[in-house]
């Protein structure tokens, strides 16, 4: 699913401004909840069923009509934690939508990933009762596609890249929408932090794919989330696919 990023998407706010914003009136075909319904209704389902909630993130477009949130969840290893993304608009734009995530705590890069999964509209069906059945359908679908990313995570730590291959991956990711050719020197910024990180110096003349995915992480840690959530996918991509020629 390709997303469409509103540059007025403000990077951050916080709850109390999101759960300020009213729902408009119904019509007899389209009843919106309000995003603050929406917020109960996720904070219900997770207490339920004993999923703690760690930090939570918002944006919202300048009217406060499209929200997208990021809850990091108390799951995972403690190095890896696991992250649901939503999404919810209120002037006929969005779905009610949701999405898995993973957070590297050790640098706060944070990825979502994969298709929205348990979208539902406005409809006049749409009470309390089916807005939480929505989010645990969600929930159960977005944890085991959490689970698969971490472990595919982890996977990049044990591939490693050339010089003559990171210069392509770093062409891939710019011909490919992942970040622009203008932000390559921040981006290398960015790796030598991963390679300090996980290598414990920055003069490695080889990196790990972990780096090269967790630099690009890093680069969008300002962006925000709907625009994340649009391009840690695509990063996802060029990563399987370099994988994939490794071992052809």
């Amino acid at each position: 699913m390709t997303l469409s990023v509103n540059k007025n998407v403000s990077n951050y706010v916080s709850e109390g401004a999101v759960r300020l914003i009213p729902a408009p009136e119904w019509t007899p075909t389209w009843h919106p909840v309000s995003h603050a319904t929406l917020l109960d209704a996720v904070a219900e389902v997770m207490a339920k069923h004993g999923i703690g909630i760690i930090n939570k993130h918002f944006s919202m477009n300048k009217s406060g009509t499209r929200l997208f949130a990021a809850y990091d969840l108390d799951l995972g290893d403690g190095k890896i934690g696991y992250c649901l993304g939503f999404r919810h608009g209120i002037d006929k734009s969005l779905k009610i939508s949701f999405v898995g995530g993973t957070r590297v705590f050790v640098c706060d890069n944070l990825c979502l990933f994969g298709d929205f999964i348990t979208t539902k509209m406005h409809s006049p069906t749409l009470d309390y009762g089916t807005l939480k059945y929505l989010v645990y359908q969600a929930l159960r679908s977005a944890l085991r596609v959490m689970r698969e990313h971490h472990e595919w995570h982890l996977q990049l730590h044990n591939v490693y890249v050339p010089q003559p291959d990171f210069k392509q991956l770093v062409f891939d990711m710019v011909v490919k929408g992942v970040f622009a050719g203008s932000q390559i020197n921040n981006y290398l910024s960015c790796l030598e932090e991963e390679k300090k990180i996980y290598h414990g110096t920055s003069l490695d003349r080889t990196t790990s794919l972990y780096a090269v995915h967790g630099a690009a992480t890093r680069l969008m840690r300002p962006w925000n989330l709907l625009r994340t959530a649009e391009t840690t996918p695509k990063l996802k991509v060029i990563c399987d696919d370099y994988i994939a020629a490794r071992a052809a």
